[in-house]
């Protein structure tokens, strides 16, 4: 195989995937305690501050930051301060392994049962968003068969017409019965566990942290895993209907957070009164959530490893192409048959990434990104207010 990527994969990757393209400020004139927003145009604006608001009606903890003034698309939040879930789970993960005594485990499973009752007060929220707002398909073109053919290409991997037509079918079959509600994204990177003393503004106060959090779970402070806020950023998403299954896939079904709940239509589905489990369309989202988990983080990894050793220093991005298959046959063997051929194609692109010749290995060390692009980038891996 000969790895090859041109200056449109490196613009489409720009385009389609860069989590880099909106700056941050990292502060506001007016407070330190405020962070704000850049949603890029209105509509994004609209849709956030339309969630913040329908969430916070419908729940009687608070879910997400406060909201104090907006300006043209800018949104003033509230500065949270804490720990993203992600990174805890993973330290909480690290020292389960280390002490094996069960405590941190316990721990883990409390945090992912408030956040799934969380998911489910959000998800019945967002169904009831005013409907003269801009909503739209999560757009399959974009978000998925892109995705695909960049990286097919990129690893020259051959793309049958058997897979075009299938990825053409996946797309009407998704428009046509996964339009349901808007897309939280709730992935625990999107969730931060706001305790300030586990903020981690430099790598100085790794251990720090990781000593915090021992001594609160040898303490068994029940009260503090279950009082401990737990606030929900980033709604811009919401601007796009996807699958009932997708948001709860983001949160249980994640390289660092898979195996919090069994891979059945049933787990995924935390509106029962509302839609009806459904295997099939449950396999379908796995498919395209993993595409988009897997896709850009091996897209990070080839064209702009510099962004891939910050942003995702703890991801694996081969975990969402090996086994996918086999994955959505547990939920549906009926959806591996209408689309095998896409299936092995992913599979095959997980396998060539990750078995790279000698002469392709030194794509994983250089930067096409900053070779084709003029970008002054300040990655951050755990929250935009690191470093200040």
């Amino acid at each position: 195989m000969v790895w090859r990527i041109s200056q449109d994969d490196v613009e489409i990757y720009k385009r389609e995937l860069w989590k880099d393209l909106r700056k941050f400020p990292r502060n506001s004139a007016v407070s330190k305690n405020v962070f704000v927003k850049d949603c890029l145009n209105e509509d994004l604006m609209k849709v956030e501050l339309a969630a913040i608001e329908i969430i916070g009606k419908n729940s009687q903890e608070k879910i997400c930051p406060d909201v104090s003034q907006v300006h043209g698309n800018c949104i003033h939040l509230e500065k949270i301060r804490g720990i993203r879930v992600f990174d805890l789970l993973r330290t909480l993960r690290s020292l389960e392994f280390e002490s094996r005594c069960g405590r941190a485990q316990a721990v883990t499973d409390r945090l992912f049962a408030r956040c799934r009752a969380r998911l489910e007060i959000v998800q019945r929220a967002l169904l009831n968003l005013e409907e003269n707002l801009s909503f739209s398909p999560y757009p399959m073109e974009e978000k998925l068969s892109s995705i695909v053919y960049l990286l097919a290409r990129i690893l020259d991997v051959r793309v049958s017409e058997q897979c075009d037509r299938e990825l053409v079918t996946f797309a009407n079959y998704w428009t046509e019965n996964c339009n349901l509600i808007p897309f939280r994204d709730a992935t625990t990177k999107n969730m931060i566990f706001a305790d300030p003393v586990l903020e981690l503004s430099n790598d100085s106060e790794e251990l720090q942290r990781i000593s915090t959090l021992v001594s609160k779970i040898t303490e068994v402070d029940v009260d503090y895993w279950e009082s401990t806020p737990i606030i929900d950023i980033d709604f811009s998403s919401a601007i796009h209907r996807t699958s009932p299954e997708d948001d709860v896939l983001s949160l249980h079904f994640h390289e660092w957070t898979y195996g919090s709940q069994p891979l059945t239509a049933q787990a995924l589905n935390l509106l029962p009164d509302i839609f009806t489990k459904d295997a099939y369309r449950a396999a379908a989202t796995l498919m395209v959530r993993y595409i988009r988990f897997g896709g850009r983080k091996l897209a990070y990894k080839i064209i702009n490893p510099q962004g891939f050793e910050v942003r995702f220093r703890y991801d694996n991005p081969f975990f969402y192409f090996k086994g996918l298959s086999r994955r959505c046959g547990e939920l549906s063997t009926a959806f591996v048959e209408d689309y095998k051929t896409i299936l092995v194609l992913l599979e095959k692109i997980g396998y060539e990434a990750e078995n790279p010749s000698e002469s392709d290995k030194y794509f994983f060390r250089f930067d096409h990104f900053r070779k084709y692009t003029n970008e002054e980038v300040d990655y951050w891996q755990e929250n935009p207010l690191e470093s200040e």
